[in-house]
């Protein structure tokens, strides 16, 4: 007896109930999650100036990649309604600040963050890439033909596809297809606008028909006669 008594350490028996207690508490706990927050308030301008250390394109980037990986909080992967959106278009605001002729947020904005199921939430962020794509209107005119696809097929609201496209008609960008001056027209011929529609689909070959394709010059004369009730 007194060999097994020498052998049995205290420390070892406490060692153990500690084990046991810890081993306890994380079995009771094993089904509980902390709360975490997804995407917090972006910081101050002056904040982000003192962050920057001078370098903000490298300020840029960095945030650019968190925000893409906001949702994935300790390996749990969040439902995009779940997002709180004005600190999302908050973080977008102030990307677009660091950069005005950056564009991967404008990325985020219109091919992943506008996947929310909350319509409310993807008008403002088509709201956001206005405000942004007038920044530098020349380089990020492209995002504007996005936000009106949108407009039309996920919110459903042709005046406003209708107000995007005919926004980006007037921003007249050097490098635009002809297809990007002949969308109000389309688009009102969709809600109905017929004689407007024609009148708009005029105008468009009267100022740009000498430039234009033999294709698109006969979608023109398609498009018009279908107006009157022609099948073209």
């Amino acid at each position: 007896m007194k060999g097994v008594s020498a052998w049995i350490n205290p420390s070892a028996i406490v060692l153990c109930i500690l084990a046991a207690a810890h081993a306890g508490v994380a079995w009771e706990n094993r089904t509980r999650r902390p709360e975490l927050e997804i995407i917090t308030a972006p910081p101050s301008e002056a904040a982000r100036a003192a962050m920057s250390f001078g370098d903000q394109q490298f300020l840029y980037r960095l945030w650019t990649m968190d925000l893409q990986n906001a949702g994935d909080t300790g390996g749990r992967m969040t439902p995009m309604r779940y997002y709180n959106y004005s600190n999302v278009i908050g973080w977008l605001d102030a990307l677009g600040e660091l950069d005005p002729r950056g564009e991967h947020h404008l990325y985020l904005a219109v091919r992943y963050f506008s996947q929310t199921p909350e319509t409310d939430d993807v008008r403002r962020l088509m709201e956001f890439v206005e405000r942004d794509v007038a920044r530098s209107p020349a380089t990020k005119w492209f995002w504007l033909t996005q936000a009106l696809v949108i407009a039309e097929k996920r919110l459903r609201d042709l005046p406003y596809a209708l107000q995007i496209s005919e926004r980006l008609a007037t921003l007249n960008p050097a490098d635009a297809p002809n297809w990007v001056f002949m969308m109000p027209a389309i688009l009102m011929e969709k809600m109905g606008r017929l004689p407007a529609a024609e009148s708009a689909i005029r105008q468009v070959r009267a100022q740009r028909g000498q430039g234009m394709r033999t294709d698109e010059l006969l979608f023109i004369d398609s498009f018009i006669q279908r107006l009157h009730g022609s099948p073209g």
